[in-house]
């Protein structure tokens, strides 16, 4: 089993697009989603690319919540 933490993704719905090509390129899936004012997605990230998400995340004006840790 790999260790993940989980997150909570906010952006707009214009970057929608791109924070689906993110979850693509890095073979991840949302766990939870959520499209009301703004939206978010849950996410199990491997602590491995914990990294380049954050990294990807901050250029694209993404908002992290961590929410747990496995």
């Amino acid at each position: 089993r790999t260790a993940t933490r989980r997150i909570r993704l906010r952006f707009s719905y214009d970057q929608m697009p791109a924070v689906e090509r993110m979850l693509k390129n890095y073979n991840l899936s949302a766990v939870k989603r959520d499209f009301s004012e703004e939206c978010s997605m849950e996410i199990d990230i491997p602590l491995s690319l914990e990294g380049k998400i954050d990294e990807i995340s901050n250029n694209l004006i993404i908002f992290k919540d961590n929410l747990n840790q496995y």
